[in-house]
């Protein structure tokens, strides 16, 4: 089974070390708790290496870590409606392994430079953001 971490709809992107320790042998869905906004207080970092997939989906989020860019086997990433979401970390443009990406229903106002230099990116949704101009290398 592919490593996937899954936490649409949740109240919570905090997880405890022993939390992010099963993530390489199932999917992990979070319960609802208080919400918060801030992965930098999240003890995350180290058990992500081996991930294949993320659902940040409707979590309110105002900002995505830069070290998610160490996700080197990083396949989809799910960010989609966040609302207040309007930009990504450069540090994304290391994710050379991800070939599906999500940002529908935020408040981006370009497409993020990162997304354009994932090497293997098949499939993009961008729809209901707030574009005002795409990029010229575009259609790379």
């Amino acid at each position: 089974m592919l490593p996937t971490w899954d936490i649409k709809w949740s109240h919570s992107t905090f997880l405890s070390s022993e939390a992010c320790g099963k993530l390489e042998s199932r999917s992990t869905e979070l319960g609802r708790r208080r919400r918060r906004r801030d992965w930098r207080e999240a003890p995350w970092k180290s058990c992500l290496k081996n991930l294949k997939e993320l659902n940040v989906s409707f979590n309110h989020l105002k900002s995505i870590p830069p070290e998610l860019g160490e996700c080197e086997n990083l396949e989809k990433l799910d960010c989609s409606g966040n609302l207040e979401l309007t930009e990504l970390p450069f540090e994304l443009s290391n994710l050379k392994q991800v070939t599906f990406v999500d940002l529908s229903a935020n408040k981006f106002s370009s497409v993020p430079i990162c997304v354009l230099r994932m090497s293997s990116l098949q499939w993009l949704d961008i729809s209901n953001n707030s574009l005002s101009d795409l990029p010229q290398d575009i259609d790379r």
